[in-house]
């Protein structure tokens, strides 16, 4: 991590129309990056156009995608439980409890197939959904 420190991470900066640029944020990560989706907010009075300055050192990164959007209201996510788990075509209670949390954890192996079940609270096509694991 020593060289990578003296490198540095990503610094992000924005301007809007012909303005100076203000600081947006920075982000650093050991490891690959290439699943990660990074949002630094900066604010914008939507009369000029934007423009987005990323200073790196040479070489160091690699971006797959850069981005600019808008964002909505903040949302509060609502946790949902799952209802049932089967495992070879049969209802597995015991993984059930253990990814509810009550028995520690459900630890799946290479070939391991669950199909985890969950009762959603509206149809599925409004929904934006994560699953969360560790």
């Amino acid at each position: 991590m020593g060289l990578a420190r003296v490198l540095g991470g990503i610094d992000v900066s924005g301007a809007e129309g012909a303005g100076p640029w203000a600081a947006g944020g920075s982000f650093d990560e050991i490891g690959p990056i290439a699943g990660d989706v990074r949002v630094l907010p900066f604010e914008s009075s939507g009369r000029e156009p934007i423009r987005v300055r990323l200073r790196q050192a040479k070489g160091h990164w690699r971006l797959g995608w850069v981005a600019l959007a808008q964002l909505g209201d903040p949302v509060t996510p609502q946790v949902i439980e799952a209802t049932a788990v089967d495992r070879a075509g049969r209802s597995d209670p015991d993984a059930l409890a253990r990814l509810r949390g009550a028995e520690g954890h459900l630890v799946t192996l290479p070939g391991d197939a669950y199909r985890i079940r969950f009762d959603l609270p509206r149809p599925g096509a409004e929904l934006e959904l994560f699953l969360e694991t560790e």
